[in-house]
């Protein structure tokens, strides 16, 4: 005697689109936590040598995107005061008068994303595992 069961392949394929989704929504959520964590650690750092808060007031966080199968997100300044113009060369210095020659000139805020990135790298990963974590159970 044998029993033949119809439909099972249709409901594997559901069960199997629900949990996608689930991981989903769970990777969004988890990163923009994260996202949350690096922007207020960039903010600390740009407070050190704020003048008018025009760079603080600019961070932005874009929604997660998926790229080679990896979701990601990006912080970037943008607003009325154009801060992502001045950001590279608050980062990483320059030269007076574009001279390769010349002596660095260092402002006040040199390297500051840099430290809070690897401030905040522990700090980022626990609030991405423990969102995880949290939608697990």
């Amino acid at each position: 005697m044998s029993v033949k069961i119809k439909g099972i392949e249709g409901v594997t394929d559901k069960v199997h689109q629900e949990i996608q989704n689930l991981i989903s929504k769970t990777e969004t959520e988890c990163l923009l936590k994260g996202a949350e964590v690096v922007k207020t650690a960039i903010i600390k750092e740009f407070g050190k040598f704020k003048d008018t808060g025009a760079s603080i007031n600019e961070i932005k966080i874009s929604k997660p995107i998926k790229f080679n199968n990896k979701s990601k997100v990006t912080l970037y300044w943008d607003g009325p005061n154009k801060r992502y113009k001045i950001i590279h060369l608050n980062e990483y210095g320059y030269t007076k008068h574009g001279k390769k020659k010349a002596s660095k000139i260092k402002p006040r805020g040199f390297g500051a994303i840099q430290r809070a990135l690897l401030l905040s790298r522990n700090n980022y990963k626990d609030a991405v595992s423990n969102g995880f974590r949290s939608n697990i159970k």
